[in-house]
């Protein structure tokens, strides 16, 4: 199997239920139904944030060659706008070399995203076989990060914070509280975190629990603009 079937079919799903959206957005629009389109622009600007964040598993530097790809574009027409000004010109070229430069760069880093990996697995199978007794996955860039915590009674204690930093930058909005809440996550003010408990004796393999992950990184760990999926390392503690 590919390595990213799913999440291309996914992403395959979500870009013809945009292509469908765009379509009857224009359709309302011709016909003056300002305000059903405006109710549809609305879907479509959900679900082009879903696809964003898609994008962004199968490939995190997608939005950054992005954005070089759009500047490249925009030289490229001030290059020729200027062609007969050759100090303009060589300015420019030596800006587009720098955004190829910058492209390539990317592009050599092939580093795969840390959901793509073994390493949370296995983290998780040795938390459960008492071989460690906890690890982090910090946010680079945020100052948050998930800890997970054997503790007494087989129980793994899984909690985000600080609270403050997290209310601050993801829960501004009441529906990520919302949707952080709905996956079992409860406020403990005495530490400043969001907790979960998982009962390890019912532990088989990591799939309920990057399950979970994923849903926190694609319902809580997102922003209404830009929506983009945090920098996280894999920490052992």
């Amino acid at each position: 199997m590919r390595k990213h079937a799913d999440l291309d079919e996914l992403i395959q799903i979500l870009e013809k239920e945009k292509t469908l959206l765009k379509n009857t957005i224009s359709e309302h629009l011709n016909e003056g139904d300002y305000r059903v389109a405006n109710r549809y622009s609305k879907g479509l600007a959900e679900v082009s944030a879903r696809l964003s964040i898609l994008y962004q598993f199968r490939d995190p530097y997608k939005q950054e060659v992005d954005r070089l790809a759009q500047q490249k574009k925009s030289l490229t027409k001030q290059i020729d706008k200027y062609k007969n000004n050759e100090f303009m010109t060589d300015y420019l070229l030596d800006q587009l070399n720098q955004m190829n430069d910058q492209t390539r760069e990317i592009v050599a880093r092939n580093i795969e995203p840390f959901q793509d990996t073994q390493h949370i697995d296995d983290a998780l199978f040795d938390i459960a076989a008492g071989v460690i007794n906890s690890f982090q996955l910090i946010f680079k860039d945020k100052l948050i990060d998930i800890k997970f915590e054997r503790k007494p009674g087989d129980i793994l204690d899984m909690s985000i914070g600080p609270a403050k930093a997290l209310r601050k930058i993801y829960l501004m909005r009441k529906r990520n509280k919302r949707a952080l809440e709905s996956l079992g996550f409860h406020l403990e003010s005495s530490r400043e975190r969001y907790v979960y408990h998982y009962d390890l004796k019912t532990f088989k393999d990591a799939l309920v629990i990057k399950t979970l992950l994923a849903r926190l990184f694609y319902d809580v760990f997102t922003r209404w603009y830009p929506y983009e999926i945090p920098n996280v390392e894999l920490r052992f503690t």
